[in-house]
């Protein structure tokens, strides 16, 4: 249900599909995909747990993986990316987002493909 969320908010910031068109997959991209373009995925959840009271907030830890020809286009868009999410918060897709949150960032020169690749978390916290 995340994925919607994250996807309407990247798929919808000019400044994202500027640099990538329409090039955002969940989970993975097809085979074949034009450079650049972005894969982002769940990796966890993570109930907020408190014995006394019901959980009103779930935090969600996704990733967001940029796929570009040069080191320099996949910082751009990685940017573009970070600006966009971070501290975002609202309704998506009728998702509603308390916050969303930078966690960490890496980057990998992918050698079996010959890409370039920055890989980005996020915590998203959603209300129940």
């Amino acid at each position: 249900m995340i994925a919607k969320a994250i996807y309407n908010i990247l798929s919808t910031e000019t400044d994202i599909t500027d640099l990538c068109s329409d090039r955002i997959y969940p989970n993975k991209a097809p085979d074949g995909a034009v450079l650049p373009y972005v894969v982002f995925h769940q990796i966890d959840g993570i109930p907020n747990k408190n014995k006394e009271r019901q959980i009103k907030i779930l935090t969600y830890r996704v990733q967001v993986d940029v796929y570009a020809e040069t080191f320099d286009e996949a910082m751009t868009l990685a940017d573009k990316i970070n600006d966009t999410l971070s501290f975002k918060s609202g309704t998506f897709a009728g998702i509603e987002i308390d916050i969303i949150t930078f966690d960490n960032q890496n980057d990998a020169f992918e050698a079996d493909t010959l890409v370039e690749r920055v890989s980005q978390d996020f915590l998203v916290r959603r209300k129940k």
